[in-house]
């Protein structure tokens, strides 16, 4: 939920989704977990005949592969 671009915080609460985009790094989303969340990006929206897209930027979708790819290639996997 924090890639979705229109998530609205009050402020004296963290604005996770901005939190995430100031470190500056790779922000992959599962593109099955999202969708199925109602989140998109433009590609999936109109894959999908959906008008709008909420994926917020400097997150981007990707699939189960990529991630398999990238457990493989690391030393270290923290989950949470």
């Amino acid at each position: 939920m924090v890639a979705n671009s229109l998530n609205w915080c009050p402020d004296d609460q963290r604005q996770l989704t901005q939190e995430w985009q100031k470190l500056g790094i790779r922000l992959p989303v599962c593109v099955s977990a999202a969708l199925a969340r109602g989140i998109t990006d433009q590609e999936n929206a109109e894959r999908h005949q959906l008008t709008q897209f909420n994926l917020a930027s400097g997150f981007e979708l990707v699939g189960l592969g990529e991630f398999a790819d990238a457990v493989q290639n690391t030393t270290r996997l923290v989950q949470f």
